[in-house]
């Protein structure tokens, strides 16, 4: 929960994410903060393997 809240203000504080506009923004939070769930998923096994 915590790596979310610091996603978020990696995309939407940092000067550098700012030249980029706010869908750019949305955009690149939605696929790292999904990046970062699927390895979540992937490594606490909420998913089946199979």
């Amino acid at each position: 929960m915590s790596g979310g809240g610091v996603l978020q203000q990696l995309w939407f504080n940092f000067r550098s994410a700012s030249r980029l506009g706010y869908a750019g923004r949305v955009a690149g939070f939605g696929v790292t903060y999904f990046v970062a769930l699927a390895g979540c998923a992937l490594l606490g096994q909420w998913l089946p393997v199979e």
